[in-house]
């Protein structure tokens, strides 16, 4: 069998289990049971849900030889009975009955024989639900529900961006230099006319305090961000080939007038990439001068002609910094605010059981009679908005009762409407809508549904959530709160009747496949100093989530959060690395006499590091005033004396760490502090990065779901949590993201898409190690889970990316594009790169293949690995297995995929060892060199060099990161370094696992164990430790039950401790090592003594090889 992440396991021993000495044993008894690998699920549309159980049982040798298993509906009607099966799978058992009803409860057991025949008695019942639509297609017609949203979102057209110029470099609020007593500033700035531009289209978007007049060309024209003819008619006017915007800014007499200010000029995007860039926006390019009285401003300030040229006069304006950024916060003109729905309903009789069915464009979080619906976080997740959007099930019974009710929620942008990556807000659409279903059985046997509707009974409004982004943060006045609203009692006559919203043409309504998001952890700070008004946190980690305050001040009071992953030398907080991203939360108090306690609901970040600045009211009692009708804002945002000298104490800080709920599954820890530590940063790039999709990073302003990252991660994966479930989700919007012709987008959901002209967007799909998540990531699924439906499922789209393959190469050769071996530190030629994968992408195929029984694939994927690998060989191979160029990845690529000859291999492996040492036991290799690297080096018998890499703790290396205290996965490998600093701030995460993908050789190397067939249900025990260490545990929780492993040794004994789970057999290799020789004994006998042990022929370099079953065992050499 090919291994998909490590080498080709050529012993045939571990499928024949161990036979141990007949024993008086307790029948086995099954438990643990699950229902699509989860316990008691609701709301699922499957089909065939898949059915699983662990067995207990005392004893060696202990395995299932049968099964039946029993379903009935909630009437206790049997709909399915398996009857006796010979089998030993405890695990995705498919149902087999008569079609599942919707909605509809089912419960089930299950009864084993054993390996002698005795049967068991039946298990305790577990139970599921389906949803709306099992075994259809989608739920969108039996969604039974509208879309609905607050009045004027469907109108709602995206203001200026006062964030960034361009959607990649930063824009700036701007003040007079010297202007601090400036009652009046004028600010002026020259532009160039454009020749695309459409001055119908064009909009201006001032914020500022106090009162703002704005001219374009001497015109006055409006500054609310809305197009305007005014505007227009300035536009259509040139002076000297530009424009002159000049705004005037009268103060409202508590701070220096200031303003952030963003023109669009209408000029369409036509190129890939971010936003068109603005006509002309603040920066300290401006020139701006302060006036103490009004009188003194000249009357022709806004003259298009107007000398602003002398620099003692007019100097240019001084940036103070970004939107978002203290002492400002976020200026309102770029708000907006969530609507909040809400109705009122009646039950005329108890309430048995009930389920809500709720879905969005946007996020959004369910409210129920006062009280959150469920724990879910960013519901319902990223999908592709154009053609799908999940669906999850929420038991709601105990919220709900006989008499008045209330059900509601509250909408923000999430990924449907907030920014992505550099691409701009509104990537999908603008409106956001919530689409619900509450079905409620009564005890009287009745049902009552109710349902999102446009009928007046849907009530929505405004409220605390001004603005809501995933990159840039929320604000969220306290202020604004009603409290009550979403219960019977609530006076909603203020609020505005719901309005029908238009979803994407042609999109689908599904189940969710993917697990929730749930706040998983919660540190306190390991450090916290006070510098100046800020409280500088230190959580200890780099997390992915948000920051929970408790504080108490009076009402207005503004607490700002910035959030960073690192400092720089002097203790400020690094945030270049965010790029565009603002990262920054702000709550204004309520003030509450006792404090308040408040955590952001829709956005998250990726911090280690928390700045959090508590500000004085704003001017005159707080008071706020937004018009949202026209989109003007006036506020006072500055910092001054609180009134009375009343204070405000900041009085708890928490971090909250978000991810997705996957089962946890694996554990490592070794006498090296280094690699334990390395393990535990892997752990935490992985939770960081499986929110709701897989992404590279979570902090700055890209957080895309990138194909080759989480192919070349999938194995590592594997071992840490269950990902079934949330890689199950992934890959269907991989296939419905999937071109025509089979290209893969480089992102999945594809980002590209909509960013790049329509006869580019070929281009942004198909490149090498990325495409090939469609094969890798599947194949990796089914060897480390045996997970076969996940194989079928992704069957098709298998063999559409092959053919893209063949009809995207030369003679099997593929061209030199995309990204290559992705920051390696020497170039491996990108076409080498891309045609070793297609090799590696048609072996992987033809596993899949040959494991689903499809012959005829599995040999036309077989020819097509040996027509690449032919026409590889010849490219790039010399005589004696010598690559051209001789680079680590080069060598990595041709030893792994097996694109060498048997007798070249050693030659070859110690080519690649000696470029190893040349470089001081440092490594060189990239995104796709790096995964495999000591395995290339292991495969073919220099585990020397692979060690000494492994443990190498200086630049370029994976402990190097380690050894500057880092405690998540780096981008680059010189992310940070003591001789140079950061690294190249466009190109710099501290949070991104691709280079922890080594996480899946050292678990099987130090660790010892590995899969062999059936996922880990035939598995191999062979632990290869590098020198030094002197012990290592690991443990994995399989569908079967946990498997641990751990090996001792002291000086000259060796010591190893195996558990294996009832129905799993692995082959036990134990090494020869210095020092750890003389007899091998098993609980203290001979091993071919030994209960359960049968002792097999091995390979030389190790000291015994057996063969065992079942149970708990101890090898010790001595």
């Amino acid at each position: 069998m090919v291994s998909i992440s490590g080498k080709v396991l050529r012993s045939h021993h571990v499928n024949e289990p161990a036979t141990a000495p007949a024993e008086a044993h307790e029948p086995l008894c099954p438990l643990a049971l699950t229902t699509e690998r989860r316990t008691g699920p609701i709301g699922l549309d499957e089909a065939a849900p898949l059915f699983g159980w662990r067995l207990a049982a005392t004893g060696r040798g202990r395995a299932q030889s049968a099964y039946r298993l029993r379903v009935e509906d909630d009437a206790r009607d049997s709909v399915w009975d398996s009857g006796w099966q010979r089998s030993e799978r405890t695990a995705d058992i498919p149902y087999e009955g008569s079609a599942l009803v919707p909605c509809t409860r089912y419960s089930w057991r299950v009864r084993v024989a054993d390996e002698e025949g005795a049967r068991s008695g039946w298990s305790e019942p577990a139970f599921f639900e389906t949803g709306l639509a099992p075994g259809l297609p989608d739920a969108t017609e039996a969604f039974d529900a509208e879309w609905i949203t607050a009045p004027g979102e469907e109108g709602w057209a995206p203001l200026p961006d006062l964030d960034t110029v361009d959607g990649e470099h930063d824009l700036y609020r701007i003040r007079a230099v010297g202007g601090q007593d400036a009652l009046v500033t004028v600010f002026r700035a020259r532009f160039a006319a454009r020749t695309g531009a459409v001055p119908e289209a064009a909009r201006l978007l001032v914020a500022a305090p106090g009162t703002v007049d704005a001219t374009v060309n001497g015109v006055r024209v409006p500054h609310d961000g809305l197009p305007s003819p005014a505007l227009a008619a300035a536009l259509a006017e040139h002076h000297g080939g530009g424009h002159v915007l000049a705004v005037r800014v009268s103060g409202d007499g508590f701070e220096p007038p200031h303003l952030l200010a963003a023109l669009t000029d209408g000029t369409p995007r036509t190129r890939p990439g971010p936003a068109v860039p603005h006509a002309v926006a603040s920066d300290d390019s401006w020139r701006a001068r302060g006036f103490p009285h009004e009188a003194q401003v000249p009357d022709d300030w806004a003259a298009p002609a107007f000398d602003d040229g002398d620099d003692r006069v007019w100097a240019r304006a001084l940036a103070v910094g970004r939107n978002g950024d203290a002492p400002y916060g976020r200026a309102p003109g770029s708000y907006r605010p969530s609507p909040f729905l809400r109705q009122d309903f009646t039950l005329r009789a108890g309430v048995r059981r009930a389920r809500l069915y709720a879905t969005s464009l946007g996020i959004h979080e369910l409210r129920l009679n006062g009280a959150r619906v469920g724990d879910e976080e960013l519901a319902p997740g990223w999908t592709d908005y154009d053609h799908r959007v999940a669906y999850r099930t929420h038991d709601v019974t105990g919220l709900l009762r006989t008499g008045p009710n209330t059900w509601g929620a509250v909408l923000a942008d999430g990924w449907y409407a907030g920014n992505l990556c550099i691409f701009g807000k509104q990537h999908y659409g603008s409106a956001r809508a919530l689409r619900a279903l509450l079905v409620v059985e009564h005890t009287d046997g009745s049902t009552t549904r109710l349902r999102t509707t446009a009928d007046g009974s849907w009530r929505a409004s405004d409220g605390p959530v001004r603005y809501a982004d995933l990159q840039n943060g929320e604000v969220y006045d306290a202020r604004r709160e009603a409290p009550g609203w979403d219960t019977p009692d609530f006076d909603a006559g203020a609020w505005h009747p719901a309005v029908a919203a238009a979803a994407p043409e042609g999109l689908r309504v599904l189940a969710s496949l993917a697990p929730p998001v749930r706040a998983q952890r919660e540190l306190p700070p390991v450090r916290q100093e006070t510098r100046g008004t800020a409280t500088l946190a230190d959580f200890g980690e780099n997390v992915s989530g948000r920051v929970r305050i408790g504080v108490r001040g009076p009402a207005g009071t503004r607490v700002l959060l910035r959030h960073a992953e690192a400092l720089r030398h002097d203790g400020a907080l690094y945030t270049d690395n965010l790029r565009t991203a603002r990262a920054t939360d702000e709550y204004v108090l309520r003030g509450t006499p006792e404090g308040e306690v408040w955590e952001p609901r829709f956005t998250t970040h990726g911090f280690r590091y928390c700045e959090i600045s508590v500000l004085p009211p704003e001017a005159g009692g707080g008071k706020v005033a937004e018009d949202r009708e026209t989109r003007t804002r006036t506020v006072s945002r500055a910092p001054r004396h609180l009134p009375g000298g009343g204070t405000a104490q900041l009085t708890s800080v928490t971090a909250v760490a978000l991810w997705a709920d996957m089962p946890a599954t694996g554990s490592f820890a070794c006498s090296h502090e280094g690699l334990t530590t390395l393990h535990h940063n892997i752990r935490r790039s992985l939770e960081g990065n499986f929110l709701s999709v897989p992404t590279d990073c979570p902090q700055r302003d890209e957080r895309m779901g990138w194909t080759g990252d989480i192919q070349v991660f999938a194995p590592t994966a594997a071992f840490h949590y269950d990902i079934r479930g949330f890689l199950r989700g992934w890959l269907r919007e991989l296939r419905g993201a999937q071109h025509p012709d089979g290209g893969v987008p480089h992102t999945v959901p594809d980002m590209f898409r909509r960013a790049a002209p329509e006869e580019e967007r070929a281009g942004a799909a198909g490149a090498a190690g990325w495409g090939d998540a469609a094969v890798t990531v599947p194949a990796a699924l089914l060897e480390r889970y045996a997970d076969r439906r996940g194989a079928r499922e992704a069957l098709e789209s298998v063999a559409d990316w092959l053919d893209y393959l063949a009809a995207h190469s030369e003679d099997g050769l593929r061209p030199a594009d995309a990204w290559g071996d992705w920051l390696a530190l020497s170039d491996t030629p990108k076409d080498l790169v891309a045609t070793a994968y297609y090799a590696h992408a048609a072996r992987t195929a033809a596993y899949l293949a040959a494991a689903l029984g499809e012959t005829e694939r599995e040999r036309e994927w077989t020819r097509a690995y040996e027509r690449v690998r032919t026409a590889f060989r010849e490219r790039w191979v010399g005589g004696g297995g010598v690559l051209h160029p001789p680079t680590q990845t080069a060598y990595v690529l041709a030893l792994h995929l097996g694109l060498l000859d048997a007798h070249e291999v050693r030659s070859a492996a110690d080519r690649l060892a000696d470029e190893v040492a040349a470089r001081g036991f440092h490594l060189t290799t990239g995104f796709l060199g790096t995964p495999w690297l000591l395995d290339a080096l292991t495969d073919a018998g220099r585990a020397d060099v692979a060690h000494r890499l492994l443990l190498q703790d200086t630049y370029p290396s994976w402990l190097y990161p380690v050894s500057t205290g880092a405690t998540t996965i780096w981008e680059r490998w010189n992310s940070w370094s003591d001789s140079t600093g950061f690294a190249d701030a466009s190109m710099t995460s501290f949070n991104h696992y691709a280079y922890g993908a080594v996480g899946d050789w050292i678990y099987r190397n130090v660790g010892g164990l590995a899969p062999v067939a059936d996922g880990y249900r035939r598995a191999l025990v062979a632990p290869r430790p590098p020198e030094g260490l002197t012990w290592a545990t690991t443990s994995l929780r399989t569908d079967d039950g946990t498997i641990t492993v751990d090996w001792r040794r002291e000086k000259e004994a060796w010591d190893l401790s195996v558990t294996l789970p009832p129905g799993v057999t692995a082959e036990v290799r134990l090494p020869a090592l210095p020092g750890a020789a003389g007899r091998v004994t098993e609980s203290g006998r001979p091993l071919a003594e030994a209960p359960g042990v049968r002792v097999l022929d091995g390979p030389a370099e190790y000291a015994a090889v057996a063969a065992i079953s079942s149970g708990s065992y101890r090898f010790t050499m001595a």
